[in-house]
């Protein structure tokens, strides 16, 4: 991920990623709430779910004190939360939250 985010063409080169992944979070919503999947409020969400999985991804690469799943959950719950103060869980919270399978870290 560091990588990804401080080299040019790597950058470049996951964005398509990105927005194919977008478009499967987009897409879902689309039909859960039933519009179009190029409309706004699909848009939006497939944008911020993934605005959020990035942010959880650097702040794991930064820290790497628990498992990526832990930054993932904290960052979803508390976007879907609203990020109201019950859902934001403090970052030396999260290094307590480890999963049984545990991937391998960034920089290993």
């Amino acid at each position: 991920m560091k990588l990804i985010v401080s080299v040019p063409t790597l950058r470049e080169g996951a964005a398509p990623y990105y927005e194919a992944w977008e478009r499967v979070v987009s897409e879902f919503a689309a039909k859960r709430i039933g519009q179009p999947a190029d409309s706004v409020f699909p848009l939006a969400i497939g944008r911020t779910v993934l605005a959020a999985a990035l942010a959880a991804n650097a702040d794991w690469v930064a820290r790497a004190d628990a498992d990526l799943t832990a930054y993932l959950d904290a960052a979803l719950t508390a976007l879907g939360g609203g990020f109201t103060p019950s859902t934001l869980i403090p970052p030396a919270r999260l290094g307590r939250r480890r999963t049984r399978r545990s991937p391998t870290r960034p920089n290993e």
